[in-house]
Protein backbone atom coordinates (compact mmCIF):
# COMPACT_ATOMS: atom_id res chain seq x y z
CA UNK A 1 0.00 0.00 0.00
CA UNK A 2 2.16 2.51 -1.49
CA UNK A 3 -0.54 5.23 -1.49
CA UNK A 4 -3.24 5.88 0.86
CA UNK A 5 -7.00 5.20 -0.42
CA UNK A 6 -8.46 8.53 0.30
CA UNK A 7 -11.59 6.52 -0.18
CA UNK A 8 -11.20 4.12 2.47
CA UNK A 9 -11.86 6.82 5.59
CA UNK A 10 -10.68 3.71 8.57
CA UNK A 11 -6.79 1.98 8.42
CA UNK A 12 -6.60 -0.46 10.86
CA UNK A 13 -3.29 -0.97 12.82
CA UNK A 14 -1.46 -3.89 10.55
CA UNK A 15 -2.52 -1.59 6.87
CA UNK A 16 -1.30 0.91 8.57
CA UNK A 17 1.73 -0.47 9.99
CA UNK A 18 2.38 -2.22 6.13
CA UNK A 19 2.09 1.42 4.73
CA UNK A 20 4.57 3.06 7.09
CA UNK A 21 6.70 0.09 6.36
CA UNK A 22 6.79 -0.30 10.31
CA UNK A 23 5.64 -3.37 12.66
CA UNK A 24 2.55 -3.18 14.62
CA UNK A 25 4.12 -3.13 17.51
CA UNK A 26 6.20 0.04 16.54
CA UNK A 27 2.49 1.76 16.05
CA UNK A 28 1.92 0.65 19.83
CA UNK A 29 4.70 2.38 21.11
CA UNK A 30 4.35 5.51 19.10
CA UNK A 31 0.56 5.27 20.72
CA UNK A 32 1.74 4.73 24.11
CA UNK A 33 4.83 7.78 23.45
CA UNK A 34 1.79 9.72 22.04
CA UNK A 35 3.91 9.63 18.66
CA UNK A 36 1.27 7.74 16.56
CA UNK A 37 -1.60 9.49 14.40
CA UNK A 38 -4.52 10.06 16.37
CA UNK A 39 -6.30 7.27 16.61
CA UNK A 40 -9.65 5.46 18.00
CA UNK A 41 -10.29 1.75 19.20
CA UNK A 42 -13.64 0.53 17.00
CA UNK A 43 -14.98 -2.11 19.30
CA UNK A 44 -13.71 -5.54 19.11
CA UNK A 45 -12.13 -5.02 16.30
CA UNK A 46 -9.42 -2.99 17.58
CA UNK A 47 -7.78 0.07 16.69
CA UNK A 48 -8.42 2.18 13.83
CA UNK A 49 -6.83 5.26 12.08
CA UNK A 50 -8.47 7.70 9.66
CA UNK A 51 -7.17 8.45 6.81
CA UNK A 52 -7.44 12.08 6.61
CA UNK A 53 -5.66 11.67 10.44
CA UNK A 54 -2.42 9.87 8.81
CA UNK A 55 -2.43 12.40 6.40
CA UNK A 56 -2.07 15.24 8.56
CA UNK A 57 0.00 13.40 10.75
CA UNK A 58 2.51 12.59 8.04
CA UNK A 59 2.19 16.66 6.58
CA UNK A 60 3.46 17.59 10.27
CA UNK A 61 5.93 15.32 11.05
CA UNK A 62 7.77 16.56 7.55
CA UNK A 63 6.66 20.14 8.08
CA UNK A 64 9.16 19.90 11.54
CA UNK A 65 11.91 17.97 9.38
CA UNK A 66 12.00 20.87 7.13
CA UNK A 67 12.30 23.42 10.16
CA UNK A 68 14.76 21.53 11.57
CA UNK A 69 16.92 21.32 8.22
CA UNK A 70 16.79 24.69 7.82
Amino acid sequence: MSNLDTKNSDLTEKELAEHLSVSVRTLQIWRAQNKAPKHYRHGYKGIRYKVEDVLAWKQKLQDSQETEGV
